[in-house]
């Protein structure tokens, strides 16, 4: 029996079968099956006979033609009821916010409308980005009353300052808001005023860009932030990191470990690709360029290997598949690579055992690209636009399982650690090298080159302090 998901609100079935390629990225292949169970459970069916087809061939993700074949057999059983055929595009969710059509802002809260409505939408940002500023336009309301735009003058402009920079608490969690945030309000709103001026429904007045010069260093920290910062910046210890990797999963420990080495989050796990990987070169290393820091310039990132993180690597991109069949004496055996002997297979079944045979093929068989990622898409947004993140989710339970022994940081906070104890060894300058940053003055960007021989030293260093991790 198929067991398939039911959309209450768009009041279909659906399912989710293989992958499709967006944006250059493998992504969950999302089925909208239509409101009748049995129809779905027959489109199902044939998906998942192609998605079969396509593995045994070698294929990855969904073709064009596997595709069609599929959507001809959904039309043909929903030809006669058109009004409950399924969509394939699920429909965009409605906005929180429709703000009613004006042609001219008047007010000041008009102008929010009109800005949400009419500008927003034309700027060539994405669609997270467009969704984050609309919120803040129009969270920009509650600090001035709706006044006429003639009216509002430098000092109106200064009572909107002056309300974010006494940082008011957020409405949904009840806390007072970052100085990241509060300035993040203030750039909104002189985005607002200025754009009223560009379109001449409001006139600047003298002093405009230094009313809104505001930096972080403005804002009074609270008694807790200022503690924070005299702690610094939160680490694991050894004796957390211990207790963390007994209680993580196989292919957690494997994350953690590389992401120690190489000082990686999560989305850099995702997006570390096999042509990155030096494993056949002395001493066996990454190279690789850290998009976060490669703004203006190219920052690149050099890590020697442990043997443990080499290990990791090499599995990953070996050709050997990770399970193993065969047949004796018509009994049916299988066996994981890591494993020294066969085990009996529960399902003596010789359909069962033909797929197994043609799936290990298909992956000896694979081509493989510089371009593929080495833990695959680990971190991903599916068609819904919604971020997966299976190593937050292993995260989430390692945690859970020691809770009261370790402290709830998040996963990039490995990161973090391995830059202090890079730091502590070697010196602040080489833990910039780990994290693969940009130096601070302009000799040591352009002219002093990074090194790399004293992060390799650094690194193997450090392995020998996490022994008790291991151990």
């Amino acid at each position: 029996m198929i067991k398939i998901g039911y959309d209450k609100r768009k009041q279909v079935f659906r399912k989710s079968v293989g992958f499709v390629l967006k944006k250059g990225k493998r992504v969950q292949k999302f089925w909208a099956l239509g409101p009748d169970k049995q129809k779905a459970e027959i489109i199902m069916l044939r998906a998942m006979e192609e998605w079969a087809r396509l593995k045994v061939a070698g294929s990855n993700t969904w073709t064009s033609d596997a595709l069609e074949v599929v959507d001809q057999l959904k039309n043909s059983l929903y030809k006669n009821n058109e009004a409950t055929q399924p969509r394939e595009t699920p429909e965009k969710p409605k906005p929180k916010y429709e703000p009613h059509k004006i042609s001219k802002p008047l007010t000041y809260h008009q102008s929010i409308d009109y800005y949400c409505q009419q500008v927003i939408p034309t700027l060539n940002i994405s669609d997270q980005w467009k969704a984050n500023l609309s919120y803040r336009m129009i969270s920009i309301k509650d600090c001035l009353d709706d006044f006429p735009l003639n009216s509002i003058t430098s000092e109106h402009l200064l009572n909107i300052v002056n309300y974010y920079k006494n940082r008011p608490k957020n409405k949904l969690t009840g806390k007072i808001i970052s100085p990241d945030t509060a300035c993040h309000f203030i750039r909104t709103a002189k985005r607002l005023f200025d754009y009223l001026d560009t379109i001449e429904m409001w006139v600047m007045p003298k002093r405009f860009n230094d009313i809104f010069a505001v930096r972080k260093t403005d804002f009074t920290p609270t008694r807790a932030e200022r503690l924070k910062a005299r702690k610094g910046i939160e680490t694991f210890n050894i004796d957390e990191l211990a207790i963390l990797y007994k209680n993580a999963s196989y292919q957690l420990k494997e994350w953690m470990i590389t992401s120690l080495n190489i000082g990686a989050t999560q989305k850099e796990l995702s997006d570390l690709m096999i042509g990155e990987c030096s494993l056949n070169l002395d001493p066996p290393h990454i190279e690789k360029i850290r998009p976060k820091t490669a703004r203006g310039q190219e920052v690149i990132g050099k890590w020697v290997l442990w043997k443990e993180t080499y290990e990791i690597l090499k599995k990953k991109m070996s050709t050997d598949p990770e399970w193993e069949y065969k047949k004796v004496k018509g009994v049916y055996y299988y066996k994981n690579k890591q494993w020294d002997e066969w085990e009996v297979y529960d399902a003596q079944d010789e359909d069962v055992f033909q797929i197994n045979l043609r799936e290990m093929q298909a992956f000896k068989d694979r081509p493989i690209f510089d371009t593929d990622s080495v833990f695959g898409t680990i971190v991903y947004l599916n068609p819904e636009n919604v971020r997966i993140d299976h190593v937050r989710c292993a995260w989430f339970r390692v945690l859970e399982k020691s809770k009261k022994k370790v402290r709830p940081l998040s996963f990039k906070y490995l990161r973090k650690t391995g830059a202090k104890m890079i730091s502590d060894i070697a010196g602040k300058e080489i833990g910039k090298v780990y994290l693969a940053q940009t130096a601070d003055d302009m000799i040591g960007k352009h002219y002093v080159p990074a090194n790399y021989e004293k992060l390799a030293e650094a690194l193997m260093i450090m392995r020998t302090q996490l022994q008790p991790m291991f151990d």
